[in-house]
């Protein structure tokens, strides 16, 4: 759960930045075009304005000049006359305001006329009469002043004339009377309190810089001009936009109308339409951030948190031994990879579990198997060890049977008839030594074959449990792999918390993430430690068992052999019993010749006795060789046992594993 509100916070966070960046650049793009909006419809009422003005003054001077004026003196003035007037070049100037500027005068103090020269500053500060001033002063005043009490953002109107000479060029013969809107004192001339010095403010002078003299000088009637430039009113600088338009009086070219529009207007304007905006956009950012904190909540909850707590249950169970449950993903992005190679990792451990398992089972079935020929190669020991004693005693028997024959041929003259059924009794008991021996033989050959068969299948048992070392081995290679990973994933989960804290504030959440990685992978690392220990067991007791079974094959292979050579002396017993039967047939043929061959019958006599001799020693070697097997057989019989304990080990503890339901 703190993962999921830190990831939760974290998301929000950068959802959060991202929405107020855009926000943001929304709010200034849409500033851009409120200002441009307030800017092109101040521009429109500007334009509209000055054409207006324009044409207004032009329609009272013609009428003026069709019907003629009387000006301020009482003099009637008539048409031709009144345009002689206005478009008289001539300006006389006024000394006082040429000895008041020159006062003030500052070499450094220049401007640039609209014609490209520059020319002192103090020049704009001379006052001049014109022959026209008393019509203009008053006719068109009351005209001017209309404009400026009509809409406050109009900072001053007024005409201007256009001269051949650029010096006169600009002139304003009549100005309107108040200048500023709040304070006309602010407005008017800082020199002389009388006169024309101060009732008619900033009129009477020629402003023929780049902005007066552009207008003066327009005939362009498509469109006004406007010009854009800074001014100090009421003591702060402002952005002026001068309008003009030209004047043309019975068609002929006056001058300008100049109508100058303050933008601290448009300004504020601007400023209360963008803190409107900021408002909404505040309202909307709100929203906004609620309705994503809820969708992020949701989808962090779908797309990652359920997916890590599927892998967490599916560990548990794997930690347990429970190989049957598998990570149910079905994303397409790195959270889903993560579960498909967690999946990947399951079905390969599951299949070498299951072939270990498989392993464990045919070691148990092999075991048994050997168990039970050990067994039957023990009985079979048990009878060979019985023929021999009987081969034994026979040969036993065959010796004081041939000591008795001894005496009796040396008793031979008076016991002839006894020395006959003597010798047919020797017969009889060689012939029966021979087919005991026989019987020997068959059980050595027998023995033999059990013998091979007990070695082979030690053999088998040795190569499934090497087999079962070698599935071992791969799985301590995968065990390896699945920490080395485990490592690297807590190497890069600790780099990452690193990352993360070097990013501050803007970091914690995806330090959050890298330190539930670094838990996971620390978990996969312990599961995979239980695992190489598990592993390391089967290793050392398959190794134990390896060592065992080389043991026992070398007990087999010492077991053959000497089986092999009891075989060998029972071929020797054969041959001595039928030498000895040969030799007794012979006896009995010479039965009648050793009344008179004494000599040659004792002789024949000694000589049985030392083949008794020999077959009793031998029947010796064989039972002492006969007990050997059996103890060699009994110490395979131990190890098989114990083999048998350690395959049950294994099985128990591979049945800890569960890789199927």
């Amino acid at each position: 759960m703190r993962l999921q509100t830190k990831l939760t916070a974290w998301t929000c966070t950068t959802l959060s930045i991202g929405l107020v960046t855009t926000l943001a650049v929304y709010g200034w793009m849409e500033t851009q075009s409120v200002q441009a909006r307030v800017e092109r419809d101040l521009t429109a009422k500007g334009e509209a304005l000055v054409m207006s003005a324009a044409n207004g003054l032009e329609a009272m001077v013609e009428s003026h000049i069709r019907n003629g004026v009387e000006l301020p003196s009482g003099q009637f003035v008539r048409g031709e006359e009144l345009k002689g007037l206005l478009f008289d070049d001539e300006l006389t100037l006024i000394p006082e305001s040429k000895a008041e500027a020159d006062k003030r005068y500052r070499p450094e103090e220049t401007v640039v006329r609209f014609d490209g020269a520059r020319v002192p500053m103090r020049e704009y500060e001379y006052k001049y009469l014109s022959k026209a001033d008393p019509y203009t002063d008053r006719y068109w005043q009351r005209y001017i002043d209309s404009f400026m009490g009509s809409d406050p953002d109009v900072v001053f109107a007024l005409a201007t004339k256009h001269s051949s000479d650029p010096a006169k060029t600009g002139y304003i013969s009549t100005h309107n009377s108040f200048y500023s809107p709040t304070d006309p004192d602010l407005s008017r001339d800082p020199w002389g309190a009388t006169g024309i010095l101060s009732q008619k403010y900033r009129s009477n002078r020629i402003f023929n810089d780049t902005a007066g003299g552009a207008a003066a000088a327009n005939r362009d009637r498509e469109k006004p001009l406007k010009t854009v430039y800074e001014r100090k009113i009421e003591g702060k600088t402002v952005t002026m936009w001068d309008m003009s338009y030209p004047l043309y009086f019975d068609g002929r070219h006056w001058g300008g109308f100049r109508l100058s529009i303050s933008k601290e207007r448009a300004d504020m304007l601007i400023a209360a339409r963008t803190k409107e905006l900021f408002w909404k956009l505040l309202t909307v950012a709100a929203v906004a951030l609620v309705g994503l904190a809820g969708t992020n909540v949701l989808i962090i909850a779908i797309i990652i948190i359920r997916p890590l707590n599927a892998m967490v249950l599916v560990s548990r169970r794997l930690a347990e031994g429970d190989f049957t449950h598998a990570v149910d993903i079905r994303q397409k992005d790195e959270v889903g990879n993560l579960g498909n190679a967690f999946n990947y990792m399951i079905a390969n451990v599951k299949t070498l579990v299951d072939g270990i398992m498989k392993s464990t089972y045919e070691v148990n079935r092999l075991a048994r198997n050997l168990q039970s020929a050990a067994g039957q190669t023990a009985d079979a020991s048990e009878q060979i060890a019985r023929a021999v004693q009987e081969v034994s005693a026979g040969a036993a028997g065959q010796e004081k049977e041939t000591e008795a024959t001894a005496n009796i041929v040396r008793r031979m003259t008076a016991q002839l008839s006894a020395l006959s059924n003597t010798a047919t009794e020797v017969a009889e008991a060689t012939t029966q030594a021979q087919r005991r021996a026989k019987e020997g033989q068959t059980s050595i050959n027998e023995a033999t074959g059990q013998m091979k068969v007990i070695h082979d299948t030690v053999l088998q048992s040795a190569g499934v449990i090497h087999q079962l070392g070698e599935r071992s081995k791969e799985i301590s290679r995968i065990v390896e792999t699945i920490t080395a990973i485990a490592g690297q994933t807590q190497m890069l989960a600790l780099n990452a918390a690193i990352e993360a804290a070097r990013a501050g504030n803007e970091g914690r959440g995806f330090a959050v993430v890298a330190e539930e990685v670094r838990k996971l992978a620390e978990q996969s690392r312990h599961a995979a430690q239980d695992i190489a220990r598990l592993v390391a067991s089967v290793q050392s007791e398959s190794a134990r068992a390896i060592d065992s079974i080389e043991s026992e094959t070398e007990v087999v292979r010492a077991g053959i052999h000497v089986v092999q050579r009891a075989g060998e002396s029972f071929q020797e017993i054969i041959a001595a019993v039928s030498d000895v039967t040969c030799k007794m047939q012979t006896i009995s043929a010479a039965v009648i010749e050793l009344a008179g061959e004494e000599k040659q019958v004792l002789e024949a006599v000694d000589h049985v006795s030392s083949i008794a001799r020999s077959n009793n020693d031998t029947s010796h070697r064989i039972a002492l060789s006969t007990q050997e097997q059996t103890a060699a057989m009994q110490e395979i019989a131990a190890s098989t046992e114990m083999m048998a304990h350690t395959a049950r080990g294994l099985s128990e503890l591979v049945q800890r594993f569960v890789v199927e339901r």
